[in-house]
């Protein structure tokens, strides 16, 4: 028998249409964001999303279509917006392309309508579910109509006979998810009410990146206050003006979880539906490593502020616990045998020296050894005259600049008690590490200490508590001599009187 060679023609089930189509859009309301889209494309700068009990109609500004492209409309794989990548009049790039996604809307209604009109040109084209399932043809009606001067150009598609129900707060969550709000030529309008970009307050962070695909750029914002709504979390990354999508880029530091803010990456691929993108692509993957850089960049500046605030905070919290000591100092004379008069220091074997000239006085600033005088030469130090001390002027804990165990500059506060001072500063020691200790006359309070992060959540004063049972110790320790009870009983007189 002679081989011969016939055709197979490839057919497609009409009633795939619309289930394709469907498959398309993970939710009803993609199908919304899908028309604004294809509003955007055209260049429309209005945008009126009318909804009501038995329909949804998007009505638009924009260029509209002539029948050619009303015919194109409804042509399966349209090459349209691949030919025209970019608008004419704002040159929008332009996503996707004319495709299947349009019989989507039939997932959430029985019929929806396309009204058109475009420089004398006015049609509608109606698309049935039911008459098209009965038709044999691949045909729907197309009813031309007059121009209307007062309408413009633009287009309007209407969903009829819902099958599923959208509700207004929905409908503008999907429009503030997906579209630029503030641009200056683009304006949405739901139920007749334009729909206004929010402005949250914060620290702003810039993003820029230029690669061999184009550019990455944005704003990235840490909110003031905690934003009530959940959903809209994430980094908004957009293509072409559209946000396709939210995301962390998979970093899960707690305080990204506040982060909100948009990027913009024209050149990335995405699905034909316009909610993901394509990422097993050299595009992407440059994308995601530029962001992931990027973003724990912010972490770390983040990090160093929260770092620079926590120490204000704490700082002005150790000048109110050594202000308190001295109070407490005061109050007990005997804790130590020389006199102190109120004019002058106290030196070796308890005789006053003259008092220190404003010249020679320590200053904000200067370094330790200029200005220290050690805790160890307290014991000879600490006693002041009984009875009222209004008249001795002592300036308020002051910040110095010290080096610490490993030889770093360290911020510390020294107070000054009748000429003698008291050193303490805060440094992150570890947690592992004594919750204070004592070294070179300065008293170091150790801020990882799992004590003093405990306390400084409990608010200012648990924490100024706290630090004046560490400073009160280790004065104790150094004004007992090795004597144990003493320094239990001089702790508790200084504890109890500065608070």
């Amino acid at each position: 028998m002679q081989a011969s060679t016939e055709t197979i023609r490839i057919t497609f089930e009409k009633s795939h249409l619309v289930t394709i189509g469907e498959k398309l859009y993970g939710e009803s309301l993609e199908l919304l964001r899908e028309l604004i889209a294809n509003a955007y494309d055209a260049d429309a700068t209005e945008v009126h999303v009318d909804l009501k009990p038995e329909r949804l109609a998007v009505r638009d500004n924009g260029s509209g279509m002539d029948e050619e492209g009303l015919r194109e409309f409804f042509r399966i794989g349209s090459q349209g917006k691949l030919r025209d990548p970019v608008s004419p009049r704002f040159r929008r790039r332009r996503v996707g392309q004319f495709g299947i996604g349009k019989f989507a809307t039939l997932a959430a209604c029985r019929r929806f309508r396309v009204f058109t009109q475009r420089n004398g040109f006015a049609a509608e084209a109606v698309f049935d579910k039911d008459a098209f399932a009965e038709n044999d043809t691949w045909d729907i009606p197309l009813t031309r109509k007059d121009w209307n001067a007062h309408r413009g150009n633009g287009a309007t598609v209407t969903l009829e006979e819902l099958t599923k129900s959208f509700s207004l707060p929905e409908i503008e969550r999907a429009i503030r998810e997906r579209f630029p709000l503030d641009s200056p030529s683009f304006a949405l309008f739901l139920n007749g009410v334009r729909i206004q970009p929010r402005t949250i307050p914060g620290r702003k962070f810039e993003v820029f990146a230029g690669t061999q695909y184009g550019e990455i750029r944005g704003e990235l914002v840490l909110p003031n206050t905690a934003m009530k709504d959940v959903e809209s979390s994430g980094i908004e990354c957009t293509v072409r003006g559209i946000v396709i999508c939210r995301t962390l880029f998979a970093l899960d530091a707690p305080i990204l979880q506040k982060m909100r803010g948009r990027i913009e990456a024209d050149f990335l691929p995405i699905t034909s539906d316009r909610s993901r993108f394509i990422m097993d692509t050299p595009e992407y993957a440059l994308f995601a490593e530029i962001m992931q850089r990027e973003l724990k960049k912010i972490l770390r500046q983040l990090k160093d502020l929260e770092e620079r605030k926590e120490r204000a905070k704490a700082d002005e919290t150790l000048k109110d616990t050594l202000l308190r000591m001295r109070r407490a100092i005061r109050k007990n004379p005997d804790i130590a045998p020389p006199l102190l008069s109120s004019t002058g220091e106290i030196g070796e074997g308890g005789k006053q020296t003259e008092k220190m000239s404003p010249q020679a006085a320590p200053h904000e600033g200067d370094s330790i050894d200029a200005m220290q005088v050690t805790m160890q030469n307290m014991t000879n130090a600490l006693r002041f005259p009984p009875g009222n001390d209004e008249g001795v002027k002592e300036p308020p804990p002051q910040k110095i600049r010290v080096k610490n165990l490993e030889g770093k500059d360290s911020i510390a506060r020294k107070i000054v008690i009748g000429g003698i001072g008291i050193t303490c500063a805060l440094e992150h020691w570890g947690r592992e590490s004594p919750a204070a200790f004592t070294d070179g006359g300065i008293v170091q309070i150790n801020m990882d200490h799992p004590l003093y992060r405990k306390q400084q959540e409990k608010g200012k004063d648990m924490l100024g508590f706290y630090l004046s049972v560490l400073l009160a110790r280790q004065v104790a320790l150094l004004l007992a001599e090795g004597d144990t009870r003493k320094a239990f009983t001089l702790q508790e007189r200084l504890l109890t009187d500065s608070w």
